[in-house]
């Protein structure tokens, strides 16, 4: 039979793992709202480019008679209506926002549970250690699993509700 120092450090190997995960997933979600930043930057950047570039060109292509200038409004018209769509459709800022929350609640998990880990590992009363550090470790796996349940199903609630529609895109030759 394992002595109870044993015991205690095979927790502790136990609730090492755990912070492991939790901070691994913290890593994950923070470089996943990083993309979703530049995504978002990205589209929101190019769609306001579009936004000025497009009433421009329909207006000048209204006022000479020049078929590319023509072809380039009605491929600026596009690509600024597929890019509201896109931009409508996946929810890059929104999607952002909550992964970086998400990313920052695992952090926050991480770091509380360290603290309290030295915490307990600071008694001397080992059997009180032992079930200390038992308990950290199933807090922090229940507290993670919850974490990352609540993202899921906000991602899921996201993906499923209607996306706004686009505005439409300026036909070439309306002023």
């Amino acid at each position: 039979m394992p002595t109870l120092e044993e015991r205690i450090t095979r927790n502790k190997e136990v609730l090492d793992k755990t912070l492991k995960r939790v901070k691994d997933e913290a890593t994950i979600y923070t470089r996943r709202a990083g993309r979703e930043r530049f995504l978002y930057t990205a589209f929101s950047g190019a769609l306001a480019v579009l936004a000025v570039a497009t009433p421009a060109l329909v207006t000048y292509q209204s006022q000479v008679d020049n078929p590319t200038i023509s072809l380039v409004a009605i491929l600026v018209s596009a690509v600024a209506g597929a890019g509201t769509a896109l931009q409508a459709t996946f929810r890059w800022g929104e999607r952002f926002r909550r992964t970086r929350l998400t990313a920052l609640e695992l952090d926050e998990l991480a770091s509380a549970t360290q603290l309290q880990e030295h915490d307990i590992l600071d008694s001397e009363d080992k059997p009180k250690v032992f079930q200390k550090v038992y308990e950290l470790n199933q807090s922090a796996a229940r507290q993670l699993q919850a974490i990352l349940r609540r993202h899921t199903e906000a991602e899921v609630a996201l993906v499923t509700q209607p996306a706004e529609p686009p505005r439409p895109a300026l036909e070439p030759g309306a002023a």
